[in-house]
């Protein structure tokens, strides 16, 4: 399998000393992250990053008590992007099932997110009764930008 320069500690120091360089001491912005394609090992790290992310927050509630959490929204965009990134669709009823977000909530932030035009609702060619939820290029561009900068955190 090749190695993947992207997200290879020696580019990340590289890319970030450049960025030092150029005085850039801010966030790369979604534009500059979304400009290059991410390599198959990225994408397989990204999923993993982001997959964890949603693991840990939903078993966060076995050690403290559920009411210090309050970020529904922010678990909706973690799901759709975790589903973004293996390019498939969730349906309504299957956002927000592992941080236990009620419909009623979920329902209220996708139309949200639906009136910033941010995801988009498409009907299941084969079961009008079905819709599903996908986020629009933007919104993934940024959830990617976000990521990686949290991973390159990660690796100083």
């Amino acid at each position: 399998m090749p190695t993947n320069a992207f997200w290879s500690k020696e580019n990340i120091v590289s890319i970030e000393s450049q960025r030092e360089q150029a005085d850039l001491n801010r966030p790369m912005r979604p534009n500059e992250i979304a400009a290059a394609p991410i390599p198959v090992d990225g994408l397989r790290l990204e999923i993993q990053f982001v997959t964890g992310l949603i693991k840990s927050r939903s078993c966060r509630s076995s050690f403290l008590d559920e009411s210090f959490f309050g970020e529904p929204g922010w678990d909706i965009l973690l799901d759709l992007y975790l589903a973004h990134l293996n390019q498939t669709k969730l349906t309504i009823g299957s956002i927000g099932i592992d941080a236990k977000t009620p419909q009623t909530t979920v329902l209220r932030w996708l139309d949200r997110l639906e009136k910033n035009n941010q995801i988009e609702r498409m009907s299941d060619p084969y079961d009008k009764r079905r819709i599903y939820i996908v986020l629009k290029e933007d919104l993934a561009d940024q959830m990617h930008a976000w990521c990686a900068h949290e991973m390159m955190k990660a690796l100083r």
